[in-house]
């Protein structure tokens, strides 16, 4: 999981849809469960709606990165990544949990452009023979870095708590 303390911290991103219309979100990530999972907040900003959070850990037995996205539209959706290629890390669509088939095609793909930016890309494929096509994307700046040893609050709290007990 050290491969993603890249993204630890907030992030603020710009981009566009396919259309060319404008888009903005803020994302975050913090690590979990004694730096075995990266928890991964994404909401757009106004007027787009969408929201999502998702887990991220490192399967050994598959020796892949897997993410779990839950969305504020009811949706989840897993996807699976082979790791960092090219300074790109993809995560395609992996099937769920006792499903015999991945979902729809579509895709993430994440693009470290300098220590303190990166490109997120949404694709989808349509099955139509003209493969990956862009859904959107977002080019996210560093607002603060979080140090991979930072708890997150309510950890904190309960720490505090437990020592009080």
């Amino acid at each position: 999981m050290r491969e993603l303390d890249f993204f630890l911290g907030e992030w603020a991103g710009q981009g566009a849809f396919a259309t060319g219309k404008p888009i903005e979100a803020d994302v975050s990530f913090v690590g979990d469960l004694d730096g075995q999972v990266l928890v991964y907040r994404h909401a757009d900003r106004l007027p787009n709606i969408f929201k999502s959070l998702s887990a991220w850990s490192f399967n050994a037995a598959t020796n892949q990165f897997e993410a779990v996205l839950h969305d504020n539209f009811g949706g989840v959706r897993r996807f699976a990544a082979a790791g960092w290629l090219a300074n790109q890390l993809v995560f395609e669509p992996a099937p769920a949990i006792g499903a015999a088939a991945a979902p729809p095609a579509e895709r993430f793909v994440y693009e470290k452009l300098t220590t303190t930016t990166f490109k997120m890309t949404y694709e989808r494929d349509r099955h139509d023979g003209r493969g990956w096509r862009l859904g959107d994307y977002l080019v996210f700046k560093l607002k603060t870095r979080q140090s991979p040893v930072e708890l997150l609050d309510w950890q904190r709290d309960r720490f505090v708590l437990f020592d009080k007990i």
